[in-house]
């Protein structure tokens, strides 16, 4: 079976995929990041949302996310280990920006907490 589905990112950029595989659940679930593509941002609200791509020690890996233009929050995807190739969204999070995550790691910046 195969599908295709376009989709709207933003105002200047649509996206076609097409998957193949062996029922409507294969297929959909290869689809899933394109069909559930934001249409605002999580954070802010806005709808210019771009896809970006970037790759990190020389191709090994490659990260996939919706980027934010107004706020520069992103949503990641996820790769599931199995079956490979197949990705889900994970959730808006606000850019790094080199500040302590929480209170606690505010009034003791050099305590490693990891947030906890």
């Amino acid at each position: 079976m195969v599908g295709k589905v376009t989709k709207k990112i933003n105002a200047s950029t649509q996206i076609t995929v097409e998957a193949e595989g062996d029922d409507l659940t294969d297929v959909l679930f290869q689809l899933n990041p394109i069909i559930n593509a934001p249409q605002v941002c999580g954070k802010c609200g806005s709808d210019d949302i771009t896809i970006k791509v970037k790759s990190v020690q020389e191709g090994k890996y490659q990260y996939l996310s919706y980027d934010c233009n107004s706020c520069h929050a992103t949503k990641q995807w996820g790769e599931y280990k199995v079956p490979k190739g197949c990705f889900f969204l994970k959730r808006w999070e606000e850019p790094y920006n080199g500040q302590p995550s929480t209170e606690e790691d505010q009034e003791n910046p050099g305590r490693k907490t990891n947030g906890k």
